[in-house]
């Protein structure tokens, strides 16, 4: 019967087996082209939040935004809930119930593009110096 070695003899074998220990050569600096450099003037989201300061606009900002994202949220659920309900209600067919999903989102394209040209004409102020 073989005698399972311990870790006291693994250990022992160890040693024996070691080489000298040759120190690593410094590592040699490679040249990538493909890495961009960011130059120094500009300020990372969390430098330049911490320049500025977090105060009452960045708060409206927030919360303005916030509102809006949930509006378009709650345009999407109707959509999904109303789309269904005309199936039943009105007996329209799955072709009639893409079209009114789509009649909407192509009036949401079409208006943008109107009030945004409206907007940027006559929304803009000039600031005075």
């Amino acid at each position: 019967m073989r005698r399972s070695k311990g870790y006291q003899d693994l250990d022992e074998n160890a040693k024996e087996l070691r080489q000298p220990v040759v120190p690593m050569p410094p590592p040699q600096e490679i040249e990538m082209a493909s890495v961009s450099v960011v130059p120094d003037d500009t300020f990372t989201v969390t430098q330049a939040v911490n320049a500025l300061g977090f105060g009452w606009f960045q708060v409206k900002l927030s919360l303005f935004t916030g509102l809006c994202w949930m509006a378009d949220s709650m345009e999407m659920t109707i959509l999904s809930i109303l789309s269904p309900a005309l199936h039943c209600e009105w007996n329209i067919s799955k072709y009639q119930q893409a079209l009114t999903t789509t009649v909407v989102f192509m009036g949401m394209m079409l208006s943008s593009t109107f009030w945004g040209n409206i907007s940027d004409r006559y929304g803009r102020k000039t600031v005075s110096t």
